[in-house]
């Protein structure tokens, strides 16, 4: 029986996968990069296990994401060239992929058995729009913070649920799952909070009673290690922050915008549910992906996933705690990017909790079509069509995104550089004219791009922004053999 199981936990293991190569294909085809990638290029010369790893012991640039900086980058490039961009996609697909599982060993956990649940909940999170920038760059493997708290949360659940030395082999897992998603990224510095909203929607929901004083005393004693976690990472992280670096008005921000926070309450939940209108952005961001289409099955869905969760929590007690954990899961992890800049993909942590609910309702609906034949039919109407849209909808990312500018010119210059490598000579310096008015993070992410472009670490850029001057060469790019000064008449 148990043999049983596996095989078809395996079956949908492999239906998922299949679902997100079929959904993917064009970005394995589309032969650029993300304006980030030349970054990590940059920062990642040959080194040794341990020299990679003292980047854990100090703060560099503005944030501090080891986890997700160093040691993806410094174990792929042992096997990968850095120029593969197919190699580098495929193993940073294997961050979505198991993103993805951990989706579906979720609900699983939530509601045992229901494996087309858990199916169609890692299906919408692979497939959901903010996640094909990061997917298409493959820059700052950004799934893993997501992974880690998933896990940190799947592991705190079990804790909760077994009891003597299972329970604390279980939390002890949570907590080390937790500090990887701490180094991962920041915006999981909120996974104690939500924490203890688990503790407490467990106990009064599965176990049915009030925990006596005592016993909430020791189950908090349980998440002392994750809070005790947050005096550190502000002392080797926050306070190591120079002052000044981030500004109420800008794109990230540590002091309080109401416009900008109001505008992100309003429009992220709209965007985790694929609902794309009356979201404008207050940054002049085009919401490429408000069509006629996306809004109207974004609506659909949206009101399928209620009426089915407002019936299931009505009538059987069973779904009131997976819904509850679920609705806090959106509402903890979107405290963070309310004080964001408002991209895109600011939401993708919020969206685990989204799917959850979204592949129970699905599966609750086509589960009442009577004859079997008929919900087969539907099932599969369904996931092709849904598979349709979303490819679509990555092409759109592709070509009329927020970075399909940067993707083009990236690829035009692995296709024809320049000048020819040899050329360069000794500490060559580039100018770049960036006649778009675009600004430096695109050319690179601040002057590493021909460090990239020629694999090589000496370079030199220059980035003039404005509009473009007369030149003698129709390139947007000049490259000069010498290191000099370069006046353009």
């Amino acid at each position: 029986m148990l043999g049983h199981r596996r095989s078809l936990n395996w079956l949908w293991v492999g239906l998922i996968t299949a679902f997100a190569f079929l959904t993917y294909t064009e970005i394995f085809s589309y032969n650029t990069f993300g304006p980030e990638f030349p970054l990590f290029y940059f920062w990642h010369p040959p080194m040794s296990f341990g020299a990679m790893m003292r980047a854990y012991t100090y703060n560099y640039l503005m944030w501090y994401r080891p986890t997700a900086f160093d040691p993806p980058y410094w174990f792929g490039q042992l096997f990968l060239d850095w120029h593969n961009l197919f190699g580098w996609k495929l193993y940073h697909f294997t961050t979505v992929l198991a993103t993805g599982y951990a989706v579906y060993w979720l609900v699983l956990l939530l509601f045992p058995g229901r494996r087309f649940s858990a199916f169609l909940a890692a299906v919408y999170f692979i497939a959901q729009p903010s996640m094909y920038p990061f997917v298409m760059e493959a820059s700052s493997f950004d799934f893993l913070h997501i992974l880690f708290t998933i896990l940190c949360t799947g592991f705190f659940i079990l804790s909760l649920r077994t009891g003597g030395w299972k329970s604390v082999m279980h939390a002890a897992i949570a907590w080390l799952f937790f500090v990887a998603g701490l180094t991962a990224k920041e915006m999981t510095v909120v996974i104690p909070g939500y924490l203890v909203a688990v503790t407490l929607l467990f106990f009064w929901l599965e176990k049915r009673k009030t925990p006596s004083r005592a016993r909430m005393t020791a189950e908090f004693a349980r998440l002392a290690p994750f809070f005790a976690m947050l005096p550190v990472y502000y002392v080797f992280h926050v306070a190591k922050v120079p002052a000044g670096t981030f500004t109420s008005s800008g794109i990230y921000r540590t002091g309080v915008n109401w416009d900008l926070i109001l505008a992100n309450v309003r429009k992220f939940p709209l965007w985790i549910a694929r609902i794309y209108c009356f979201t404008d952005d207050k940054l002049g961001q085009r919401m490429y992906l408000s069509a006629l289409l996306n809004n109207l099955l974004g609506i659909a869905s949206f009101v399928a996933v209620a009426m089915s969760w407002v019936r299931n929590v009505k009538t059987d007690s069973l779904y009131r705690l997976p819904f509850l954990l679920m609705l806090a899961w959106v509402a903890v992890f979107l405290a963070i990017p309310v004080y964001s800049g408002g991209f895109f993909w600011h939401i993708n942590l919020p969206v685990v909790g989204y799917s959850v609910l979204f592949g129970e309702a699905i599966a609750q609906w086509a589960s009442r079509i009577p004859a079997a034949r008929w919900r087969a039919a539907a099932v599969a109407v369904f996931l092709a069509g849904w598979l349709l849209l979303c490819r679509a909808n990555l092409h759109v990312e592709l070509y009329e995104g927020t970075h399909a500018t940067g993707f083009r010119i990236n690829l035009s210059l692995l296709q024809s550089p320049p000048l020819a490598a040899a050329a360069l000579g000794n500490d060559p310096l580039v100018f770049i004219e960036d006649r778009l008015g675009m600004g430096a993070w695109w050319y690179g992410c601040y002057g590493n791009l021909f460090n990239y472009v020629y694999l090589r670490r000496d370079i030199h850029s220059k980035c003039s922004a404005g509009r473009a001057r007369e030149m003698a060469v129709a390139s947007q790019f000049l490259l000069f053999p010498l290191r000099s000064e370069v006046r353009l008449a």
